[in-house]
């Protein structure tokens, strides 16, 4: 193009492409897509859960329970294994004394997606004083009778779960609740929870200590110890520390992405 010539349309599209555009109205627009279902990125093989665990741990969005990468795999893994997608195991199973457990929601979740849940019916029925009495879980499995279980106080009592502080002295009738959830679904769908415990139910065996977040909701402890040990928190605090140099290094040297044509 010579001189002070004005670009036209018909003049942009006899000039060679070196360098000199189309007008704005002819440069063509990838389309947007709207509407497509959302997924979640599921690792195929070891190392890619591995890297994906490390890269969680290294940007400390994991829940407190975590201490390192390989528990945050274990989490990974152990949800992977019933069906649950990396984010949505870390969010629901907690590693409490080396053994991944799954929060009572969590757990009806996974027999609710399983498709072989019929119904379930939870009531809490209460004594003269409007005191909870007892909780009363009724499930029904699809081609199978419908199984019914109940938890009472006198259980709790005698388990020394009733008036425990944390969440039994705050809502005992949610945790009796819990109870018997656990006990009905893990009859009911053992093959859907495959021995993962429920961890309302495993603190009765496990020396769990829930504390409550400044969100107000509870949290599990990942351990529990009658004395503090300096020497054990330094320890894990240096290998925590060595882990997460070890991702900064493993992430660093990874190679770019390819672009996608």
């Amino acid at each position: 193009m010579a001189g002070n010539e004005v670009a036209t349309p018909e003049t942009a599209e006899k000039a060679p492409d070196v360098g000199l555009a189309k007008t704005t109205a002819e440069r063509k627009k990838a389309p947007l897509t709207v509407g497509a279902k959302a997924m979640g990125i599921v690792p195929t093989d070891f190392d890619q859960a591995y890297r994906m665990a490390a890269a969680f741990m290294h940007a400390r969005m994991v829940p407190s329970s975590y201490k390192n990468a390989e528990q945050v795999l274990v989490g990974i893994m152990a949800g992977l294994e019933r069906g649950m997608a990396p984010l949505s195991a870390l969010q629901n199973i907690y590693v409490v004394n080396g053994t991944p457990t799954i929060w009572g929601d969590g757990a009806l979740a996974l027999v609710r997606n399983s498709g072989f849940l019929e119904h379930i019916k939870e009531e809490i029925v209460r004594d003269a004083d409007d005191e909870p009495e007892r909780a009363v879980c009724k499930v029904k499995r699809k081609g199978e009778p419908e199984s019914v279980v109940t938890f009472t106080k006198a259980q709790a009592v005698r388990a020394k779960l009733w008036n425990k502080t944390g969440p039994w002295q705050l809502y005992p009738e949610r945790m009796l609740q819990m109870r018997a959830r656990a006990w009905a679904l893990r009859n009911a769908f053992a093959d859907v929870l495959i021995g993962l415990p429920i961890l309302e139910e495993a603190e009765a065996y496990m020396p769990v200590n829930l504390h409550q977040a400044d969100d107000g909701t509870w949290e599990a402890d990942s351990r529990v110890q009658d004395v503090a040990d300096p020497l054990e928190d330094e320890t894990r605090d240096a290998e925590t520390q060595t882990t997460r140099e070890e991702v900064d290094v493993d992430l660093d040297d990874e190679d770019e992405p390819e672009a996608v044509a």
